[in-house]
């Protein structure tokens, strides 16, 4: 599973190849893996993430 998050200016078709090269670098690291373009929030101020691309 590749995981990316959506904002408002991103096109479609870019959401898509990003999510698509994680999908695929999850798909090179082994079964059953996930990648993700989403840093760890470690603070109450880091921005929400309301919307994400799945491939």
């Amino acid at each position: 599973m590749g995981i990316t998050p959506i904002s408002n200016d991103d096109a479609l078709t870019t959401l898509y190849e990003r999510a698509d090269k994680l999908l695929y670098e999850a798909k090179s690291a082994g079964r059953n893996r996930t990648r993700s373009a989403i840093g760890p929030m470690h603070s109450s101020k880091s921005a929400q993430i309301d919307r994400v691309m799945i491939a």
